[in-house]
């Protein structure tokens, strides 16, 4: 399973890498898995965690 996460970038970039690695821990403590991060032009961090083990978590297409 996939979750992302916004946070706002009304910040300099030190405090917008606090605030990454301050969501990357509290979702890592709840076994989520920091997959990707990516800047909008409209201030925004995304961040996108993997959770390993949920029921849909696997994510093959059953052609196999």
């Amino acid at each position: 399973m996939y979750r992302t996460v916004v946070i706002e970038n009304k910040m300099t970039a030190g405090r917008i890498a606090e605030a990454i690695d301050t969501e990357a821990n509290r979702m890592e403590a709840q076994g989520w898995e920091l997959k990707a991060s990516a800047q909008t032009l409209y201030g925004k961090t995304l961040l996108t965690f993997w959770r390993p083990n949920e029921p849909d978590a696997d994510l093959s297409d059953g052609s196999e």
